[in-house]
């Protein structure tokens, strides 16, 4: 939960999910692909979906895909910041 919450504060912070990089992945994604790969919680809106991402990327040792993409796009996106 508490990666979570950190998930919606930096995109919050970072405008993640306004950036380029991430709509260009997000929409590439169906709702197929957010729910087998990611939760059904993912598809309510893009900011659940940074936020769950974010807090598997960090609490996995091996996150998913879609996680370990968002992960490093938000790496990326911050040290730009």
């Amino acid at each position: 939960i508490i990666y979570h919450e950190i998930g919606h504060l930096l995109d919050d912070i970072c405008e993640f999910s306004k950036q380029k990089e991430f709509k260009e992945y997000y929409n590439s994604l169906s709702q197929d692909d957010i729910r087998r790969g990611l939760s059904e919680y993912a598809l309510v809106s893009s900011a659940e979906f940074v936020a769950e991402a974010f807090a598997e990327y960090m609490s996995s040792p091996t996150p998913r895909p879609i996680a370990q993409t968002v992960g490093e796009l938000l790496d990326l996106i911050y040290k730009r910041k």
